[in-house]
């Protein structure tokens, strides 16, 4: 399962004076989701975690993510 650890709504600039992991809203995760199942909502990103499954290349988002704010867990 892949996660988001940022909950900051701040505009990248903003964010990345406050947090070394905050998500920027680059939209790069959201570009690579073979599923569709990111989408950035007022400057973070967030999972359907019910389309998050099945992805042939699996945490291509994670990997993607310059800032670190999503992370692979085991569940």
């Amino acid at each position: 399962m892949v996660m988001v650890t940022c909950s900051n709504k701040d505009k990248g600039a903003a964010t990345k004076k406050a947090c070394t992991n905050g998500c920027l809203g680059c939209r790069r995760c959201e570009r690579v989701c073979p599923m569709g199942a990111i989408k950035v909502v007022d400057n973070v990103a967030v999972i359907d975690h019910s389309k998050c499954e099945d992805c042939t290349d699996f945490g291509i988002c994670a990997k993607s993510c310059t800032s670190g704010c999503l992370i692979i867990v085991n569940d």
